[in-house]
């Protein structure tokens, strides 16, 4: 089998992927909810580097952006200016 991964070794790789066979559906469910968790922190603390004087709410809203995508949030939440004139969390 070809390598999946340029920075990780064949052998890590080969462990990781018996690893991943092994484990239950209920587990890599509980993975997969773990890393989305973590992908989201991630992405709430580029965002507070980015806009430092934001507040929670906008930052909230902008989240909606990368997570739905620009055109999305805009059609389910508004604009970021109406979002944070309106300070409902819906």
């Amino acid at each position: 089998m070809s390598q999946l991964s340029l920075d990780t070794s064949a052998k890590a790789e080969e462990i990781q992927i018996k690893l991943l066979r092994s484990m239950s559906i209920v587990e890599k469910l509980r993975l997969a909810e773990q890393l989305n968790q973590t992908r989201d922190r991630l992405a709430f603390y580029g965002l507070r580097k980015r806009f430092p004087h934001a507040n929670n709410h906008e930052l909230q809203r902008r989240f909606f952006d990368i997570k739905l995508g620009y055109e999305l949030a805009h059609k389910v939440y508004g604009s970021i200016e109406q979002w944070c004139n309106n300070e409902i969390i819906e």
